[in-house]
């Protein structure tokens, strides 16, 4: 693992025209996701955790979506590969090797610049593509190869008139300059690295022979087809029994030791964003409340909707509790912090002045409430009986 980040998002926003008004569906975030670990986004249906996902690689149809703020993508064969391609989608920290630089697109931050010119000499070390600016024939580059994705329902993303193998074969092909029978090879070790038995027989199975969960391990072989540095799953374990949940969960778990790829995982059950999870974003109607390590999460929940999720958990003696109350109108949130309207600890001040700045409470810990501002007593909301929860539930109960 490494102390910078693989994927850097700042200020991430995703809006869509409607034909109500603007809707906001990502108000600006931020998140970093490392080599080697898992970020998970965990908040209610409808908290904008699956578009902020999308966004990353701008999944996002446009029109009538939009996605602005910088994603940094720190891969450096992807930066090398598109730095003379796309060099305004490229920044590069080497200042020896920068090349012409424009000032006026500055990013900002120390030691980085918009590479405008090919390089004249001098190779890139340090550096990363911002997906957010990069043009699409890049990002299609980027999608699949150095970042996949694994969706929520395999059911729709295979291709039924299509054996198995025929699809990891042509995603095989698409990114290696291989034979027919060389990509055959490769789907047959895939599958076999994913747990299916009998790999070469299977491979010739159509997917409605296969069980869910055998679905959703097909997918997960074929989003390792190019050894991907970043895996973004999004609910990939929703659809399945609790049994075979635990399966996949732990195929990713090994896999990730294995490719040594970080994890951006999407989910609404705390159950395994306690399994899974290094570091945790919570979100809540396009915004995020609090995030920190799985532990101060879980053990040190400091945000009123944090603790409210939690409270959904079973488990010492006390029955599962809801949140009272509906998420906002995406194309008018309240005016204040977004769960005010559901927050029984809401004051005069959370309903007015935008969403509170994060106040960062340890090197990891953050939280957006107005009572870690100055002239507010947190306690009056954590209080001295925080209660562990570490299996079970769901956001949606």
């Amino acid at each position: 693992m490494t102390d910078t980040p693989l994927l850097s998002v700042e200020d991430l926003r995703t809006t869509f025209k409607t034909d109500g008004g603007l809707l906001t569906a990502v108000g600006g975030i931020d998140f970093e996701v490392r080599a080697g670990e898992t970020l998970c986004i965990v908040g209610e249906s409808g908290s904008g955790k699956t578009v902020a996902s999308e966004s990353v690689t701008k999944l996002i149809p446009s029109p009538p979506g939009e996605v602005t703020g910088k994603v940094a993508f720190r891969d450096m064969e992807s930066v090398r590969e598109l730095a003379d391609a796309y060099p305004k989608a490229v920044f590069d920290v080497t200042q020896a090797g920068a090349g012409a630089v424009d000032d006026r697109d500055r990013p900002g931050d120390d030691d980085q610049f918009v590479v405008v010119e090919r390089r004249r000499n001098g190779e890139i070390t340090r550096g990363y593509v911002d997906l957010a600016r990069a043009p699409e024939k890049a990002l299609r580059r980027i999608r699949g190869g150095d970042i996949a994705h694994v969706f929520q329902n395999p059911q729709d993303a295979l291709n039924h008139c299509y054996t198995v193998g025929w699809q990891i074969v042509e995603a095989v092909q698409m990114h290696e300059d291989v034979s027919k029978a060389e990509a055959r090879k490769r789907a047959i070790e895939l599958l076999n690295e994913v747990g299916i038995a009998n790999p070469a027989a299977r491979l010739d199975d159509y997917p409605h022979e296969f069980s869910g969960g055998q679905k959703q391990r097909v997918m997960i072989a074929m989003a390792l087809v190019t050894n991907p540095d970043l895996l973004i799953a999004d609910e990939p374990t929703t659809a399945l029994d609790v049994t075979v949940q635990s399966q996949i969960l732990k195929l990713l778990g090994r896999l990730q030791e294995e490719y040594g790829m970080g994890i951006l995982f999407i989910t609404h059950d705390l159950g395994v964003v306690a399994e899974i999870a290094d570091h945790v974003v919570v979100m809540y109607a396009g915004k995020v409340m609090e995030r920190g390590t799985v532990y101060e999460i879980f053990e040190q929940p400091s945000h009123p909707y944090t603790r409210a999720l939690l409270e959904c958990l079973p488990g010492g003696g006390r029955a599962a509790a809801g949140i009272r109350g509906t998420l906002p109108d995406p194309t008018d949130p309240p005016d204040g912090c977004r769960f005010a309207p559901r927050c029984e600890y809401a004051v005069d001040d959370c309903f007015e002045g935008g969403q509170p700045e994060e106040a960062r409470l340890t090197d990891d810990h953050c939280v957006s409430c107005v009572y870690y501002q100055s002239g507010y007593d947190e306690s009056a909301i954590t209080g001295d009986d925080t209660t562990p929860a570490t299996s079970g539930g769901t956001a949606d109960d």
